[in-house]
């Protein structure tokens, strides 16, 4: 074999073993496969066998990585069509190497760092903080709801009843365009690991639909996540974590270094949950009140505050003791 004992530094060993590693080893041991292919042809080739080593080389990685295993069938790694493609260049080019269109969201960005954080599997609901700090599966049940689930992604999606207000109006709009563009098929007929693929980005059917439920989803994010703020400024202060919490200037700076004044001056869903969430009202179908009602300015600290709202609460209150 020719070139086998040349010089590591040699150009024409290291392009051999590329070609080899790429499975083009063939058209160096036989020139005469390239004579009746022209320059774009031989580019193209090559193009579509280094992409192919790359795509396998994702898949390896991502298999030991539990926490993306949802997002290998949310994101579509096939080659982009001229329907989905936002810029003409994107036309045939990998998933993998084309920008989501939900990231080019400037109107609503925390809803798009939600959005991604849902999709990479990190967002810091108490399932994943528990699972971070090492503590007991029973740490990590909804401290917002009295149903004793744990508080997941799917439980906040599609379960939690302090969401049920907001969750009914996404549904709404998601099942419309759904039907619309499969065939009259219903949404939540589907399994709920199906519906999350849908809710995070996966196909659905047609273009115009995909960004329908990529602006419902957002919302219902942006609006969960403030729901649960207080318990995202607990956990930051008590375990000394980063976790994104929501703020209205959050953009401009940091919402996890929110001074303590401040802090007690917005929690009004610490004082206010534990009757938004009593049986009571959950059985006679009413809906939370609207998140926007403001409480008086509190001297007492988060901490303080969210013991003496829930004296019956006890998966709040394992957040404290």
């Amino acid at each position: 074999m020719r070139w086998e004992g040349a010089a590591d530094l040699s150009w024409m060993k290291q392009t051999r073993i590329l070609m080899r590693a790429r499975g083009l080893e063939e058209h160096w041991t036989s020139p005469e496969l390239c004579v009746g292919q022209s320059k774009e042809e031989w580019r193209d080739l090559v193009y579509e066998k280094v992409e192919e080593h790359h795509e396998r080389v994702r898949e390896q990685d991502c298999e030991s990585m539990t926490s993306v295993s949802r997002y290998r069938y949310v994101k579509c790694w096939e080659k982009m069509d001229a329907d989905r493609a936002v810029m003409t260049g994107e036309v045939s080019i990998r998933g993998s190497l084309v920008v989501e269109r939900y990231l080019d969201d400037v109107k609503d960005r925390m809803g798009s760092r939600l959005k991604l954080m849902c999709r990479a599997g990190c967002l810091p609901v108490m399932s994943r903080v528990v699972w971070e700090l090492g503590l007991s599966a029973r740490h990590g049940r909804c401290p917002l709801c009295s149903t004793g689930e744990t508080e997941s992604l799917e439980h906040m999606m599609l379960r939690c009843p302090i969401h049920q207000a907001h969750r009914s109006k996404m549904m709404a709009h998601v099942g419309a365009v759904y039907a619309t563009s499969n065939d009259n098929g219903e949404f939540e007929a589907g399994t709920e690991e199906a519906q999350m693929h849908v809710l995070l980005g996966a196909r659905a059917g047609a273009k115009e639909a995909e960004d329908v439920i990529d602006v419902q989803v957002k919302r219902f994010l942006v609006k969960a996540w403030k729901a649960r703020r207080y318990v995202g400024r607990v956990v930051n202060r008590k375990f000394d974590r980063m976790d994104v919490v929501w703020s209205k200037d959050w953009d401009r700076r940091s919402p996890d270094h929110t001074s303590e004044a401040e802090a007690d001056g917005n929690d009004d869903s610490a004082r206010t949950t534990a009757q938004r969430s009593s049986p009571d009202r959950l059985s006679k179908g009413v809906a939370p009140p609207g998140v926007e009602q403001r409480a008086p300015r509190l001297t007492r600290s988060t901490v303080e505050i969210a013991r003496a709202s829930a004296p019956a609460r006890g998966a709040r209150r394992r957040l404290f003791d």
